[in-house]
């Protein structure tokens, strides 16, 4: 039998963050594991934040075996898709590119603001969060959690603590900056010693920029509201804000504080649901995975 090989071009860092690369490792896995691809992340390091994908998912660019190419980078050029056409079939994520033309494939997992059509039904889900879920053995999570807050890849200490700022006293908070993540209780901080999917899936309100966090918190039941880095991703959490139940605050700094811890209070205030299955949870990540290699299945040569 015949296993189509496929090179994922992706990336993390600057201004990519780390969503690509999460939900990109949460394709390279699944295509190995479940579907017989032998897929692999082409030319990237592999990131200290993904310590529990198998460094053979890693490999150097193998032009001459690829039969497809999955490119998950945000803006191409004709020059790179080009060059990417010549190797196999390309598929391009979320390429709002001059690039994104001349695909073989463009599939839109967010808001793209020049197509206006994405396919939330085969939306992937990052790969540190797809496994967390996939090791929780509780049958239920209470929303234990007041609120969470994620303030991107390597954020400022200025970002930090406007993130902060917007949440009330007397609430029970988790701040997640990798390692340093902690939690925090009327003031006092500790470290943050739950699991990653628990921590979310125990939350009542997510607090994010637009990205894929926000949801990995939808999904888990919580309430969303986002702070935007730039004036494009809150045009992006105003075209998404209706699928998911997003609350976009503005631009970071454009936000008027006191009208968001406003808004935020009510939030908490009024959680969506008091607890979760984790097993229910794990099903519908699994269910937006198959329906994405329905999507890409016959491109690879199956």
């Amino acid at each position: 039998m015949r296993h189509p090989i496929v090179s994922i071009i992706t990336g993390w860092g600057a201004e990519l963050g780390t969503g690509h690369i999460q939900r990109m490792a949460s394709l390279v896995m699944f295509l190995n594991r479940d579907k017989g691809v032998l897929a692999s992340m082409a030319g990237v390091k592999k990131p200290e934040f993904l310590p529990s994908l198998p460094n053979k998912y890693f490999q150097p660019f193998h032009k001459k075996e690829a039969s497809c190419v999955v490119r998950d980078m945000r803006d191409s050029s004709i020059t790179e898709m080009q060059k990417l056409k010549e190797i196999g079939t390309v598929i391009a994520i979320d390429d709002c590119g001059p690039g994104s033309g001349t695909a073989d494939v463009c599939i839109d997992l967010l808001p793209n603001p020049a197509r206006h059509n994405y396919n939330t039904k085969s939306f992937i889900y990052g790969f540190n969060f797809t496994e967390s879920v996939r090791q929780l053995k509780k049958p239920r999570i209470a929303k234990s959690i007041d609120a969470i807050l994620y303030c991107g890849y390597n954020p400022a200490a200025e970002t930090i603590d406007f993130f902060r700022s917007l949440i009330p006293e007397h609430t029970i908070c988790a701040l997640l900056l990798g390692n340093n993540s902690r939690m925090i209780a009327d003031g006092k901080e500790t470290v943050l010693n739950r699991p990653y999917a628990e921590t979310i899936l125990s939350a009542k309100l997510l607090i994010s920029h637009f990205g894929i966090a926000l949801y990995e918190g939808h999904i888990a039941g919580c309430r969303l509201a986002c702070v935007n880095p730039t004036e494009y991703h809150s045009r992006l959490a105003d075209i998404a804000k209706n699928d998911i139940g997003l609350l976009n605050l503005g631009v970071l700094k454009t936000i008027d504080p006191v009208h968001a811890q406003e808004k935020i209070v009510d939030m908490i205030q009024n959680p969506l649901i008091d607890r979760i299955h984790p097993e229910e949870v794990l099903e519908k990540i699994e269910g937006r995975l198959e329906n994405f290699f329905s999507d890409i299945s016959p491109h690879l040569g199956l």
